[in-house]
């Protein structure tokens, strides 16, 4: 069981699934933070693992 956001191309954030049944108002705090911080979390990633695709 997980929630999964995934980040965009564009930077915005996609709820993949809610299965922790996360209430509406967290997940939306949630998804502000994401994306509010997404250039250091996408650079992170490319650090780590050396490259990024996108789904959408």
């Amino acid at each position: 069981m997980a929630t999964k956001l995934w980040i965009t191309e564009s930077h915005k954030v996609i709820v993949c699934n809610n299965n922790l049944k996360i209430p509406q108002w967290m997940l939306n705090r949630m998804i502000r933070i994401v994306e509010t911080n997404s250039e250091q979390i996408i650079q992170a990633w490319i650090d780590h693992f050396g490259e990024i695709t996108y789904y959408c």
